[in-house]
């Protein structure tokens, strides 16, 4: 099902997660609890990037902040200026961004948005990146997951 595009990612992810408990290890458990709710740590990655973060995940684009009216504006704050950055959010976040209209998705940055609260007016923060950048994260995670089932499915 998930292959054919037949259940949305996020949704697959969910009716999945109970069924492998036990069955594969900790860390492939706690990569689909972070898949599925964002990862928690995400401000981490910019300090010290580490491989308790999945680099299918970093993309190229831009910061952007949204004010309350859904305009974007730019972000002032060092940060901004990198230029890659690593979406923490949910897959399901991911799969709507890859629904957007156009050749470009908005991504929010739920982690940033606090951070930089005064940088932004108290607004958020989102990435605007390419869609292939977005298809990109969901083919690898697509991947990655199927790759899980079917070792779990093998087990049995």
């Amino acid at each position: 099902m998930v292959m054919s595009g037949d259940i949305r990612l996020g949704e697959a992810l969910g009716r999945a997660l109970p069924d492998v408990h036990g069955k594969v290890a900790d860390d492939r458990i706690l990569w689909m609890v972070n898949e599925m709710n964002g990862y928690p740590n995400a401000l981490d990655w910019y300090q010290r990037p580490s491989d308790d973060f999945p680099p299918y995940r970093v993309v190229s684009g831009q910061l952007k902040s949204v004010d309350t009216h859904g305009n974007l504006g730019d972000v002032n704050h060092p940060l901004a200026s990198k230029g890659r950055y690593f979406l923490a959010a949910p897959i399901s976040w991911l799969e709507e961004a890859s629904t957007m209209g156009g050749n470009v998705a908005l991504v929010e940055m739920q982690e940033l948005s606090a951070h930089f609260a005064k940088a932004t007016g108290g607004g958020g923060v989102v990435c605007s990146c390419s869609k292939d950048e977005v298809n990109r994260i969901l083919a690898s995670f697509k991947q990655n997951f199927v790759a899980l089932i079917n070792e779990v499915v093998a087990k049995k």
